[in-house]
């Protein structure tokens, strides 16, 4: 059995989340490592993962227009794989689940840069951010049930595609 965490990190202005110490920032360069699963194994599971969405903006003052961040973030610490597990599907399966997260990040990207902030900065941040917030855990759920944790290749393999294709749909909002 797998499991994975979902932690969307909800910002305010000028205020940043912590997050874990060891983690990995979604880069296209820069897929999934078997050394970036650190976390302790927990009998009778084959592996865990811990990713986020780190969300942020800041408006330094009135007439200054609004900066924000998002990013995928994966937790080496939390994140693990029993040494049993390591096949090339298992791999699979984390790295799609790490790139659904980069496509809902870039989704949250055009929706900040088409978004007029007005004079409150926060409500539209929530408007904008609650339905992310909502669809993701939908998403990976519907991941996880479709590829049978990632049992079924042929599954794994469609999900592989259809998100890289989503990738590349919003590949002008990449970070």
């Amino acid at each position: 059995m797998k499991t994975f965490f979902l932690l969307l990190l909800f910002p305010t202005a000028i205020f940043s989340q912590t997050k874990p110490p060891d983690t990995l920032h979604w880069k296209e360069n820069k897929p999934l490592l078997w050394t970036d699963f650190k976390g302790k194994p927990k009998a009778g599971m084959s592996g865990e993962a811990f990713c986020m969405i780190e969300a942020k903006y800041e408006k330094p003052n009135p007439l200054k227009k609004i900066k924000f961040k998002i990013s995928a973030v994966w937790d080496k610490g939390k994140s693990w794989i029993a040494p049993i597990s390591k096949t090339d599907d298992e791999f699979l399966y984390y790295q799609v689940l790490f790139n659904i997260y980069e496509v809902h990040a870039r989704r949250l990207r055009k929706e900040f840069s088409e978004a007029k902030f007005g004079m409150d900065p926060v409500k539209t941040f929530r408007e904008k951010y609650n339905p992310a917030d909502a669809s993701l855990p939908d998403e990976c759920r519907d991941f996880r049930d479709e590829t049978n944790e990632g049992g079924e290749t042929e599954e794994l393999k469609k999900w592989d595609e259809k998100v890289k294709k989503e990738l590349k749909e919003l590949e002008q909002f990449h970070e």
